[in-house]
């Protein structure tokens, strides 16, 4: 009994060390099947999140083509699909920003295939405006 005490109050301070991410200040969204065009203000500091859906099994890609460091930092970009275990399953392209500096800057996203040029008849955009306080 004594074990299986130890056991569980060691399980419970490991888990009390472990941080859950912190949930970001402004999160942004698109969607491939269309263009579209948002604004955000965020805080010096604050946290930008932006998700994008997209395939990349079919060739597609969501890619970061117009964004200039000044107000904003990109700490992260990945791919989180929607069921690993799925095979040409969809899922989401996200990329995390952080505020540094008063100001404002774009972010332009493209979805296409990297290797084509794209065609704004058939490939989407998303453009974003960010000002930062």
């Amino acid at each position: 009994m004594n074990k299986m005490m130890a056991m569980a109050v060691a399980a419970g301070l490991f888990l009390a060390g472990c941080e859950t991410a912190p949930k970001p200040a402004v999160a942004l969204t698109g969607n491939p099947a269309g263009q579209a065009s948002q604004s955000a203000r965020l805080k010096v500091g604050e946290q930008l999140e932006v998700e994008l859906a997209g395939n990349p099994t079919t060739g597609y890609n969501w890619l970061l083509t117009d964004f200039h460091e000044g107000p904003l930092k990109l700490e992260k970009d990945d791919y989180i699909p929607e069921n690993r275990f799925l095979t040409g399953a969809p899922g989401k392209f996200r990329w995390v920003f952080r505020a540094l500096a008063p100001g404002e800057t774009k972010l332009e996203f493209r979805y296409f295939r990297p290797w084509e040029t794209f065609n704004p008849q058939q490939d989407a955009r998303c453009e974003y405006r960010i000002a930062v306080e």
